[in-house]
């Protein structure tokens, strides 16, 4: 079974709380390769996956200071 979809779905709820711009800057990655992961015309790495969760956990935490 492929994961690609769940990952698809992780990009496009980071995109939604974090911004194109500011998760293609963390992950430093162009706006371009984060709007092909949520249509699903590339996926993320393992790597990237990692880096995209390590950005949430820092916005989650900067919400909860807020």
């Amino acid at each position: 079974m492929s994961d690609k979809p769940s990952r698809r779905l992780i990009a496009e709820q980071a995109e939604k709380l974090l911004g194109r711009s500011r998760m293609a800057e963390g992950l430093q990655v162009s706006e371009d390769e984060i709007q092909s992961w949520c249509e699903g015309r590339s996926a993320l790495s393992d790597s990237q996956l990692l880096r995209l969760s390590d950005l949430l956990a820092k916005y989650a935490a900067r919400k909860r200071q807020s």
